[in-house]
């Protein structure tokens, strides 16, 4: 026998096909995927923890506040959680209208300690980067107020009040 076509020759190098290194790509491909759309769950999930955190911070300073004041930070309208509405503004010799400043009763609620942020516009914003909504006195919870966002699809789904598989992060909805 020829020691040069032998296949226990120490001499043959050994080469993969073509075949083989395309089916082992698309494997490296495929595995690679299912790593990138499981992060990206993980990563909205931990998103969503965080906001919902950051919203029972909020509706704790607001109950704080209507126990001080007797009354839910004012908002005539729907709208975004602002700096103004949150740092405070002085309306009289007797206290801030605001979360964070108060001249005789204690900070509300601290923002940077409750891993909140403010965008350009100055409203506060969530994990997804969607500034928060609040109304006083509330639609859907009567008598206080409602605190909501627009979660991951960054689409307000939370007009119908409906506890479905809506996105939406809301006060009228259980934040567990």
């Amino acid at each position: 026998m020829d020691p040069m076509t032998s296949f226990s020759h120490p001499l043959r190098r050994v080469r993969f096909t073509l075949i083989e290194l395309l089916v082992s790509i698309t494997i490296i491909v495929i595995l690679a995927g299912v790593l990138m759309a499981s992060s990206r769950a993980i990563l909205n999930a931990s998103r969503k923890a965080k906001t919902k955190a950051q919203m029972q911070s909020l509706m704790a300073a607001f109950e704080q506040y209507q126990q001080d004041w007797g009354y839910y930070l004012q908002q005539p309208r729907i709208g975004p959680l602002t700096k103004t509405m949150i740092m405070g503004k002085d309306v009289g010799t007797d206290h801030y209208a605001g979360l964070e400043k108060s001249s005789n009763k204690s900070t509300y609620i601290d923002l940077t300690a409750s891993g909140l942020s403010l965008n350009a516009d100055d409203r506060l914003v969530d994990a997804f980067g969607n500034p928060y909504y609040y109304q006083s006195p509330g639609t859907f919870n009567e008598g206080t107020f409602d605190l909501w966002s627009f979660g991951p699809n960054k689409v307000d789904e939370s007009s119908d009040g409906d506890t479905d598989v809506k996105d939406d992060l809301c006060s009228w909805r259980r934040l567990e």
